[in-house]
């Protein structure tokens, strides 16, 4: 009896250590060298003489993103000379809500965000709700709305893969741009819900799920650290696993760093020629658009924002408490490739069919109810300061 609660122990002790080194941001420099840094590179770029929304989360963070926006980003607008008008979001939905219904957004030439991939996450679903649901109209919108990200939420998992991981990066990149870029987007719909949302970054379920589902809301109550700490030893201890079926649309390439040949894999039971299926259980499914889901934590290690593809990260039952740990911290380095138990596939579309009832499903912190749901590339519709 003794032997796994102490294993349990030992893993609760290893993952303790390892999450509170994660989620912790990474150090940044001193607000007189991000001053110094920036002060050398003011010219004239995307923005000058121009006027940006700007949204900052007073709550991301911790609290760093309001001391972001007061330290360098404001400084650094009126050093450009980019005009700006500032709104604190007050509530979880806020940024939604103002997306979908400010009469006056399109007068601007951009959105400066500060927070981390949460709120990034509400605003590409407002200006899909301000659309109807109309791919062709976002897509013309928001040609002639783009983003800057300025990394100040907690994991800042987007900002760090498109090459901005502090404010400073951030800032020196608008600060030297001529143009925005195209960035790729992906659907998540429940079919339980009818619900459709779009997405940038990340959609999981099984243990990543898990883990932000009690880090956010079950245990949100405890103070930022035990939150951090305790999150991720439960649920490695526990070691769920859920039964399922992937679906997936290999892209035409399957080539690049850590990848499996998804063309490989079983045929679609549904008689679909170009689909392919896992029929198994569980512990890890999340799917990115991007390389990495934190600021130093890489899971995708051959994602790359514009290349109309998504990225599906597996782990299968049967894997140890003990190499559970190992593998997540693996993560760090992206030295997980090489682990027998982790696969990766590029695709250009998904479908899961759990099998059973439990668990949930989050999308770059929204949570949704886990069940029947089809996602699937839409290749560059935003449009990114990077």
């Amino acid at each position: 009896m003794w032997v796994p609660i102490m294993a349990i122990g030992a893993v609760a002790v290893v993952a303790i250590a390892y999450w509170a080194r994660v989620a912790a941001p990474g150090r940044s420099r001193s607000e007189a060298a991000l001053r110094k840094q920036l002060a050398d590179h003011t010219n004239i770029c995307l923005w000058t003489r121009l006027r940006v929304l700007v949204l900052l989360n007073p709550l991301g963070g911790g609290g760093r993103a309001k001391r972001v926006w007061e330290s360098v980003v404001k400084g650094t607008l009126h050093r450009a000379a980019i005009e700006f008008d500032l709104v604190e979001t007050a509530r979880a939905g806020h940024a939604r809500d103002l997306m979908s219904s400010l009469a006056n957004l399109l007068e601007y030439a951009g959105l400066v965000v500060i927070s981390g991939d949460g709120m990034l996450h509400e605003i590409v679903n407002g200006l899909f709700d301000r659309c109807s649901g109309n791919e062709g109209r976002m897509r013309m919108m928001c040609d002639t709305l783009p983003i800057l990200m300025i990394p100040a939420g907690t994991m800042n998992g987007l900002s760090s893969s498109l090459g901005n991981p502090t404010p400073a990066d951030a800032l020196l990149h608008l600060l030297q741009c001529e143009s925005a870029r195209s960035v790729d987007a992906y659907a998540v719909r429940s079919r339980a819900t009818n619900v459709t949302r779009l997405d940038v970054h990340c959609v999981s379920a099984g243990i990543v799920a898990d883990h932000d589902e009690l880090l956010e809301r079950r245990l949100r109550s405890l103070p930022q650290w035990a939150r951090v700490a305790l999150a991720p030893a439960i649920v490695i201890g526990l070691n769920r696993s859920y039964a399922g079926r992937l679906y997936l649309r290999p892209a035409p390439s399957q080539e690049g760093v850590g990848l499996k040949d998804a063309f490989a894999l079983d045929a679609d039971d549904q008689g679909r020629p170009d689909w392919r299926m896992i029929d198994d259980r569980f512990v890890l499914l999340s799917v990115f658009n991007t390389h990495r889901a934190s600021h130093d934590m890489i899971f995708a290690p051959a994602a790359l924002p514009d290349d109309g593809a998504v990225y599906v990260v597996v782990v299968r039952a049967g894997i140890s408490r003990i190499t559970m740990v190992r593998l997540f911290l693996a993560f760090e380095t992206g030295r997980h490739i090489e682990f027998d138990e982790i696969e990766i596939y590029r695709v250009t579309a998904a479908e899961y069919r759990p099998r059973e009832p439990g668990g949930v499903m989050n999308v770059s912190g929204e949570t949704l109810p886990s069940g029947d749901t089809d996602i699937a590339v839409v290749p560059g519709l935003l449009k990114f300061v990077f």
